[in-house]
């Protein structure tokens, strides 16, 4: 994969990470939960919400792609929102790339409009791979929490590891796509 136009990561103005790399890094390391059933679960998807808006902020699009050239950056949720509207609540007044943040939620088929980011919920399992097969030829970042996501040819999938929340990353995947995934978000990798 040639990114003939590829900068150094620290010289890409909007890459200057800061206290994202140590939110996310925080988030990766230390999340347990202390409340049980429902309480614990909402948790683990406000974590999760979190991650997915951090995420595209470690991955660098090559020129070109759908979406290039619109006034959002979208990210979509595709199936049952399992963050029950708590990912819309946290996109209100976020940027991308200097782009407002466009939450786009879709039921049957990927959205029509262009995204970056699609998160597949698990009520998708069943037609993943046409899923990831669309998303892929589109160079959108797919992110689920669906058992095996990363391995199954997700680019990210989120895995619970004895009450803390990780993720792992499938960089074949992501280059498959044209997508460079920083070395920051690969180190907090499982």
């Amino acid at each position: 994969m040639a990114h003939a136009l590829r900068r150094p990561w620290s010289s890409v103005p909007w890459r200057r990470i800061g206290t994202t790399s140590v939110l996310i890094a925080g988030l990766a390391c230390a999340w347990t939960g202390g409340a049980a059933g429902q309480a614990q679960t909402a948790r683990q998807e406000d974590l999760k919400a979190t991650f997915l808006y951090n995420f595209a902020k470690f991955v660098e699009w090559p020129q070109g792609v759908p979406g290039d050239d619109e006034a959002s950056f979208g990210i979509e949720i595709i199936g049952r929102d399992p963050f029950d509207g708590r990912f819309d609540q946290l996109m209100i007044g976020k940027k991308m790339n200097d782009l407002p943040i466009e939450v786009i939620h879709s039921f049957a088929e990927p959205s029509t409009r262009p995204v970056r980011v699609a998160f597949v919920s698990a009520s998708e399992e069943k037609r993943l791979d046409s899923l990831l097969n669309t998303y892929r030829l589109n160079r959108v970042l797919t992110v689920s929490d669906i058992p095996d996501f990363a391995q199954r040819g997700g680019m990210i999938g989120f895995v619970s590891d004895l009450g803390t929340l990780r993720f792992r990353i499938n960089q074949a995947s992501a280059n498959r796509s044209e997508l460079y995934v920083s070395s920051r978000l690969l180190a907090l990798a499982r």
